[in-house]
Parts: C-alpha cells; structure tokens; sequence
C-alpha cells in the first residue's frame, strides 16, 4: 500500500474521531535550546498585541515570530540572567524582572532598566522576591513584594506600601490578580497564620468563610479571576471558589499549582510545577473542575504556565523540558502510543455511533471508542498461508455486523467465522 493511500487513511482516522471537546491523545510539538531557546527552564508565555509570542527563561527573554526565537538588544551587564514576571503593559510594551527583584522593560526591540529600580532597592532587604508585576493604563508599576505587601509606584515616583500583620493580599490591576504575602513578625509567636484580603476602595476585605490558614511560602499558594469575574484561590493544591467575597466551595486535589487558566472556551487548564501530580492538568468545564473530573496532558513535567493563541493552539512552558505546543487540542491522533497494534493503517470503518474500527497491517483489527478514547484490538483473524492484510473493513449498522476480507470473515460471539456465499 503506497504512503499517500496510509497518509490518508491517518487523517480521515483523525477527523473521524475529532469531537468539540479535547482530544484524548494531544500532539505535541516541543522546543527546547536545540531550536533556539535561549533556555530549557521557561517561567512565562504571553502573546503581545502584534501576535508576537514571548517567554522568559532562566537564560533570558526573547520572542517567537513562527520560525525562530529572537532576543531583544540587551547590553546591560545582567544579559542572559534569568527573566521572569513577564506582562505586556496597556501600551504594549513588554516588561519583566530580574533575580536582584530589578524591572526591565523593551523599547524599540532594546531591553531598558526601569527608572525606579532605586526605589524598590530601598526596601530590598524587606523582602525575600518579587512576586508579582503589573502595569496600569496611566503607568502606575504595581509589586507584589514576597513577605512584605504590594508597593504600587506612580509615573513620578511617589508610592505607596499596601501590607499588614500576617496576611494573603491581593488586588486587581488591569483586570489581572496581583498577589504577595505580607508578614510582620513582630509579636508572632510560632507559626504565624494567614487571612486572605482583597485591596478594594483604599481598604484591605476579608474574604468570607475562607478558613485560617499556616503562612505558607511563595510557590504553594495563589489567586486567579476566571471570565465571570469570579476567582479561585489554591492554599497547597485544595482549590477555594470565590464569589463576591465570600468562598462557595472548595475542592482538595493535591495539586500544587502555578497559575489557573481559563481558555476562550471556557475550559480550565491547571499547570503544576512541583509534586507527585505535576504536569498539566485539563477540565473541560468549570463544571467539571469542581467535580475533579479532569485529567493530566503532560505528566511528570513541571509545567509553570500555559496559554491559548489567537489561533487556539496551546504553548505550555515547563521548568525542566523548554516549551510544549499543540496546534489543534480539538484533534485525536491514535498510533501505537495510544494502544493501536501498528501504525499502518489500510481501511476503516465506522458503527454509526462511537466506535472506529481499523484495518491495520499485519492482519489486525484496531478498535476505537472516541467517546472515552480507549483503544484495544479483536482476536486476530486466520487468514490463508500468504496474507497479511485485510483489505476490506465493512461494518453492517442494520444487522450490528463486522465484516473484513480476504477471505470475508464476520465477528460474532467474540471470535471470526466464515461464510460461504
């Protein structure tokens, strides 16, 4: 069978089996520094207003234009350190932080030192890191500094420190949840306990019903608004729904997580850096998340952030493997990865309702269940000394029969029988 025949069986196999929710066997595609990437440990992706897409790595930022990964001019002597808290601000320039909790931003494809890096040097030793970055549309630079508070500096450098005694805050910029933890030792004795507060109308909320929880530090705790406005706080991979700010419910999963992410079609993707369930993690709908009907995409990768292109394609970054791409998550791809018995397939055929079945080579039969994605392979059929194909896979709907030739066999009962016409 020539390879444009098999070629085309593959893709009438994938459309067949293609469905409006995600696929059961992704495609990834993965970049790493063999294809230019400045490093393997990624932190950020983010798409620019121009389409552009940018990451920030342990060996600096740069910008994928489709082809190759390009670095901005950087002539600072800290080119090449780590980037990371990457945003894009409502002008559309690109900005991002530095391990010494210095700001950088790109104009004119040249990477800038912030003007008031002096000023968050002031309070450097207050604070373990930065936590959080944003930029709101009259130039206000917001911080979340790690132990600390959020500091939010004006255009003319006036700031303010938003903090208290031994809290979760957070506030929103730019539509966006700029998080950090605030301690005050003073008088702590022991562990100290945390609230989780919201900064609204110059005043720190209470969010309601939220238990009391042990100060936790950077990397096991964090916030996110989803598209109705609500949000979803994670303490330690139990997840807290949020609503008008009172919790609603909550969710434990074990899940210790990095960002939540909400696609365009309202699927809630879950990256998770560290732990026995690192990877990312897919639910299909706000629905499905609070009942945990969800599943890993990526297991055992340390996933730290994901993102849905303009083109609905998914860029997924991790700390130990560089970038995971999939150009169509809409899309089923089974091989012999996925529980198929070979990847040469010659003929198919289709029950009507959920099952493909696969004619593969040699003499088997592959069958597939697209609802839940399980594949598994009938008996092999006896044929003559000589041959090793099936050369024809017809599925009868009316009489819910098998039929495959040469020589023409049926399916019944478990096992093949022949027929003599």
């Amino acid at each position: 069978m020539n390879t444009l025949l098999r070629n085309f069986l593959l893709i009438l196999l994938i459309l067949i089996l293609s469905k409006a929710t995600i696929s059961q066997h992704l495609s990834w595609r993965n970049f790493s520094t063999e294809q230019g990437l400045p490093g393997n440990e990624v932190y950020n992706v983010i798409q620019d207003r121009q389409g552009l897409l940018w990451f920030s790595t342990n060996q600096g930022i740069c910008h994928f234009n489709g082809y190759e990964f390009i670095r901005p001019v950087d002539t600072s002597v800290q080119r090449g350190s780590e980037a990371f808290l990457m945003i894009e601000d409502p002008m559309g320039r690109i900005w991002f932080a530095r391990p010494d909790a210095s700001v950088w931003r790109i104009e004119n494809d040249t990477i800038r030192a912030w003007k008031f890096n002096n000023l968050i040097a002031s309070y450097r030793e207050k604070f373990n890191q930065l936590e959080k970055l944003s930029i709101t549309m009259d130039d206000i630079v917001w911080l979340g500094l790690a132990g600390f508070g959020l500091l939010f500096i004006n255009e003319d450098g006036s700031h303010r420190l938003i903090n208290s005694t031994s809290d979760f805050i957070f506030a929103e910029v730019n539509n966006q949840l700029i998080y950090t933890t605030a301690v005050n030792s003073a008088g702590i004795v022991g562990v100290p306990w945390m609230k989780v507060l919201k900064w609204q109308n110059d005043s720190l909320i209470s969010i309601n019903n939220l238990p009391r929880m042990p100060l936790l530090n950077e990397q096991e705790r964090g916030i996110w608004k989803l598209r109705n406005g609500d949000l979803i706080f994670n303490y330690k991979g139990t997840f807290y729904y949020i609503r008008d700010n009172h919790e609603l419910w909550k969710l434990a999963t074990g899940i210790l997580t990095y960002k939540v992410y909400e696609t365009p079609a309202g699927e809630i993707l879950i990256s998770s850096h560290k732990g026995e369930k690192s990877g990312l993690w897919y639910f299909a709908s706000l629905d499905q998340f609070r009942l945990n009907n969800g599943k890993n995409l990526l297991p055992g990768q340390f996933v730290t952030n994901v993102l849905s292109d303009r083109e609905g394609g998914w860029w997924v970054t991790t700390l130990n493997a560089g970038i995971f791409y999939c150009n169509n998550p809409k899309l089923d791809i089974f091989d012999i990865t996925s529980g198929l018995p070979s990847n040469d397939i010659l003929r198919l055929a289709n029950d009507g309702k959920e099952t493909v079945f696969a004619g593969l080579r040699p003499a088997e039969i592959g069958v597939i269940n697209r609802l839940n994605g399980r594949s598994k392979r009938l008996p092999i059929p006896k044929l003559p000394i000589g041959k090793f194909d099936i050369w024809t896979v017809f599925y009868d709907t009316v009489h819910r029969k098998l039929w495959i030739s040469n020589p023409l066999l049926y399916f019944n009962k478990n096992k093949w029988e022949t027929t003599f016409l």
